[in-house]
C-alpha cells in the first residue's frame, strides 16, 4: 500500500505487474464488533477477501467499516496492473517455401526461397499476447490471420513483421525472401 497504512488515511494505491489478475484484502477492524465489507462482500476481520478481479488499467476497490452503532469509515485501494510487456510471436507461417531456421519466438530473422514463378508471399503471424498487434510490411494483421500479399521482384525482399505489446513494447522479426 502506498502510503503504508494509517487509519487516518482513507486513500491508498498499488500497482502490480501484468502477471497479477486478481487481488485479495486482508483489512482487520480495532473493534471486534464492527463489520466489513470489501468491495461490497463481507469479510471477517483479520480474513483475506474473494479475490477481485484486475482488468488492465485501475481499479478502484472499496473497504468499508461499520461500527455497532452504524457509523461507517470508507477506504479505497486503487490498484493499477501494468499492461503487458509480451510482444513476442507463438507462430510464424509463410504461404510459399520455408522457414528457416524453424520459427522460434527468440530468433529474429529468418530466409525463406522460392521458385522464380512465385510473384507474391504471405505471412501468418501469431501473437503469444491476446492484446499485442501485429504489423507485416506496414500493414496490420490480426494475429493468427494471413497478410496482405507481398510483392516479390526477382532478388531478396525483407519482409518486416512488427508485434507491438500493449504497453508499446516492440519486437521486431524479419523474413528475406529469395
Amino acid at each position: 500500500l502506498s502510503p503504508a497504512f494509517d487509519p487516518a488515511q482513507a486513500s491508498y494505491t498499488v500497482s502490480v505487474g501484468h502477471e497479477v489478475d486478481t487481488i485479495t484484502l486482508t483489512p482487520s477492524a480495532s473493534d471486534v464488533d464492527a463489520t466489513i465489507t470489501v468491495a461490497g462482500n463481507a469479510v471477517a476481520s483479520g480474513s483475506a477477501s474473494a479475490p477481485v478481479a484486475l482488468p488492465v488499467g485501475t481499479t478502484t476497490i472499496e473497504v468499508v467499516v461499520t461500527a455497532a452503532d452504524g457509523t461507517t469509515q470508507s477506504y479505497s485501494v486503487a490498484v493499477t496492473r501494468a499492461a503487458s510487456s509480451d510482444a513476442q510471436l507463438s507462430a510464424l507461417s509463410v504461404s510459399e517455401g520455408t522457414l528457416s531456421p524453424a520459427f522460434d519466438p527468440g530468433q529474429a530473422s529468418y530466409t525463406v526461397s522460392v521458385g522464380n514463378e512465385v510473384d507474391a508471399i504471405t505471412l501468418t503471424p501469431s501473437a503469444s499476447d491476446v492484446d499485442a498487434t501485429i504489423t507485416v510490411a506496414g500493414n496490420a494483421v490480426a494475429s493468427g490471420s494471413v497478410s496482405a500479399p507481398v510483392a516479390l521482384p526477382v532478388g531478396t525482399t525483407s519482409i518486416a513483421v512488427v508485434v507491438t505489446a500493449a504497453d508499446g513494447t516492440t519486437q521486431s522479426y524479419s523474413v528475406a525472401v529469395t
